[in-house]
């Protein structure tokens, strides 16, 4: 027992003999290679950006620290002890800057009242009238309205919804898109299912994309600090999101989250934006001048006010590129604060439109204004089915050009036409054209393309009732615009070579029908239809034949549901067949052909075969033999169906068409020229007989006078495929409010 007791009493007698200064240092455990914080063995890497530490400025018992924080302490940072401790603040670079005066801010100013009352309890208001976060951001409407609901949802903030709308009225006017950013985003406003983004930049797709459109982040300006903001919020609200970010992931110690990206210059860092376990961080970013060391040696990246320091994370490249493709302040938003005004609107519009399933739409829509920026609305449309509405509405206009409205049917009004519309549409740089989407359905699947073109009082042309014309002596063609004149004549009308106006009837100032014929040999594709000195649009189309027909959409996507008041509605989807030419080419398929018109046609769903016992067709839904409107099935498992699976899958959707198609003529045949008996020598030099005329003696081509024959018609039956994807609801949708319908 004595011999044990010796051992312990033995090292300690060797260590009183050591210096001090060797005994109060940690030798590194774990593998790890950083070197002991000291300050002979740390030197400052410059004067200017770091003071040497002197023992004065750090208390003895705070001097020697465990592993893991020798850069903490240079940092201007807060590096953390491995037991959790923050070291003491440097006073380098990073405290440097934090003692100079801040550069201040360019931002627009706050001034709506009810704003103030609601908002400014956490964004505070400076004695320059800016708000924090508020003042250095603009939104469209829905962002706006997207902030309230998260101030409802996460600090239970309570506001009458008058007080709701006059606050997004107030934002999205003086905070928010000028034409051209609103025209960006707009398909996310109008919440269009079939779109495409694949054009756009990988990276922004793989960090925003996952979870919502990318109209979403279209739909904003921000200052640099904002976009970094934006960041953290969604970082701090959805953590998964660090991956699509391409940010490093905690470390095993439980040490702060690794960074290809920090916070912004001067900002503090937030989880998954700060320093690596036991690193300071120095001007707010994720590492000691760009390179901090993590637990086992590692060095991460950091970024600077959102650019990428060493690469930086997918994330901080994205929100660098945003920064200059989407600031807070940009040359058209500057100018329209400039010529900032009311736009009047109130008189008559003609509508064009189309809805899939129901045909064209003509008609018009009066708009009366009742305050400032808000109107109410009469719409009287014609679809082409036969069917005739009138419904009544209200709108609103931010920002002088992006309208929101509603409307709902006329008492004279067939009940099946839907109870609410919601309008977004967007007026053009002339004020004379709205051009948009009026839409309703629990996806807002459903709904119709629309453009509202002003009376102005001059005669204007807008469409064509028949967008089509084959080769013809007598086809009529009803144009569609305002303020015809009563004295007009057949040679007023101009449609290009080869198409003959021989008279025209006019039915009153908006609708005129004109009386033509079409050469056989009239030059193919889009003509456009002028009046006297007026140059109209391209309303009509020249083709020779059909060469086959095509179902659009071509993936369709539909999601089963409760149905009718339930809470999970269903989503459903509408077909329509296209009358497809060739085009210049002359091969099918091909990119250069291009759409002559609806066909009508006959529809059926077949199975899209996947896997043994595959049954789709015969669970998914119905679609209208008619129509092509396609009604999915109800939710839940199917006690009938294999395996009780619910009533989702694949089905192609096909369409058949019986149409009376111009027959091609023939290809003219290419023939040679009979040499003429050249002189004794051969070919000349373009002055001597056996030569063509351009110096390269030898045969040309000519085109056979052969006579055309007169263009008959055959009868063809067309068939084509789609595909349709029936899938399950969206469970939980959380920007339906109740108070978004009051």
């Amino acid at each position: 027992m004595a011999s044990r007791m010796s051992w312990p009493l033995l090292v300690l007698g060797l260590l009183l003999l050591l210096p001090m200064d060797v005994v109060a240092q940690n030798p590194p455990t774990g593998g790890s290679q950083t070197p002991p914080p000291t300050t002979q063995e740390t030197p400052p890497t410059t004067t200017q950006e770091t003071p040497p530490t002197t023992t004065q400025e750090t208390p003895p018992d705070r001097q020697e620290r465990s592993r893991g924080e020798g850069r903490g302490e240079r940092g201007d940072g807060q590096g953390r002890s491995r037991g959790g401790r923050r070291g003491r603040r440097g006073s380098g670079r990073g405290e440097q800057e934090a003692s100079a005066p801040k550069k201040p801010r360019k931002g627009i100013k706050v001034t709506d009242p009810v704003v103030i009352q609601h908002c400014g309890g956490c964004h505070k208001v400076g004695d320059d009238g800016l708000m924090s976060r508020v003042s250095f951001m603009r939104k469209g409407p829905e962002g706006w309205e997207m902030s309230l609901k998260r101030m409802i949802r996460h600090h239970d903030m309570k506001f009458s919804p008058e007080e709701a709308r006059q606050m997004i009225r107030y934002l999205a006017h003086q905070h928010g898109l000028a034409r051209g950013e609103a025209e960006r985003s707009l398909y996310d406003a109008e919440r269009r299912v079939h779109w495409s983004e694949e054009d756009k930049d990988q990276d922004l797709r793989r960090t925003c994309a996952p979870c919502h459109t990318l109209g979403r982040v279209f739909a904003q300006q921000r200052s640099g600090e904002e976009w970094q903001h934006l960041k953290k919020m969604h970082m701090a609200f959805f953590p998964n999101t660090s991956s699509q970010f391409g940010e490093r992931r905690r470390s095993r110690g439980g040490g702060d989250w690794g960074g290809g990206g920090g916070s912004t210059r001067g900002g503090s860092s937030t989880r998954g934006e700060g320093s690596t376990r036991g690193e300071g961080s120095t001007r707010g970013e994720g590492s000691t001048r760009g390179e901090g060391s993590t637990r086992g040696g590692r060095t991460g990246s950091s970024s600077r006010g959102g650019s990428s320091s060493g690469g930086g994370s997918r994330a901080d490249r994205v929100l660098a590129a945003l920064t200059k493709s989407q600031p807070l302040f940009s040359e058209e938003w500057e100018a329209w604060q400039i010529h900032e005004r009311e736009v009047p609107l109130a008189g008559f519009w003609t509508v064009i439109g189309h809805e899939v399933s129901r045909g064209e739409i003509r008609g018009t829509v009066e708009i009366s204004r009742t305050d400032q920026e808000t109107y109410a609305t009469v719409w009287t449309l014609e679809f082409g089915d036969g069917s005739r509405v009138r419904r009544e509405g209200r709108g609103v206009m931010y920002a002088g050009y992006s309208w929101r409205g509603r409307s709902r049917p006329a008492a004279e009004t067939p009940g099946t036409e839907p109870a609410e519309l919601r309008e977004v549409m967007l007026l053009s740089a002339d004020w004379n054209t709205f051009k948009g989407r009026c839409f309703h359905g629990g996806y807002s699947e459903l709904g119709m393309d629309v453009t509202l073109h002003r009376h102005t009082g001059s005669t204007q042309i807008f469409a064509s009732d028949e967008p089509a014309i084959a080769p013809a002596k007598g086809a009529e063609v009803v144009l569609r615009g305002t303020g015809f004149p009563a004295d007009v004549v057949s040679k007023d009308f101009h449609l290009g070579a080869g198409v003959t106006v021989t008279d025209v009837r006019r039915e009153n100032n908006t609708k005129v029908t004109l009386v033509v014929d079409i050469a056989k040999d009239a030059k193919l594709g889009k003509r456009r239809i002028s009046f006297r000195a007026i140059r109209g649009p391209e309303a009509v189309t020249l083709y020779d034949t059909v060469d086959y027909i095509k179902v659009t959409p071509g993936e369709g996507f539909s999601r089963i549901g409760k149905g009718g008041k339930g809470k999970i509605p269903k989503q459903y989807e509408r077909f329509e067949a296209w009358a497809m030419h060739r085009g210049p080419d002359k091969k099918l398929y091909t990119a250069d052909n291009w759409q002559i018109k609806v066909v009508d046609a006959k529809w059926r769903l077949d199975e899209f075969s996947i896997h043994e016992y595959d049954d789709d067709v015969k669970y998914v839904g119905e679609i209208d033999e008619d129509t092509g409107f396609f009604t999915p099935a109800i939710d839940g498992p199917n006690p009938k169906r294999r395996w009780n699976a619910n009533n989702i899958g694949n089905v192609y959707v096909v369409a058949e068409a019986k149409l009376a198609v111009p027959v091609r003529p023939p290809e003219p045949k290419k023939v040679e020229k009979p040499k003429a008996d050249a002189p004794e020598g051969g070919g000349g030099d373009g002055n001597q007989g056996g030569g063509n005329g351009n110096g390269n003696g030898g045969p040309s081509v000519a085109v056979s006078a052969a006579a055309v024959p007169i263009v008959a018609l055959e009868d063809k039956v067309f068939k084509a495929h789609g595909h349709l994807l029936v899938t399950v609801p969206l469970y939980v949708m959380w920007e339906r409010y109740d108070w978004d319908h009051r």
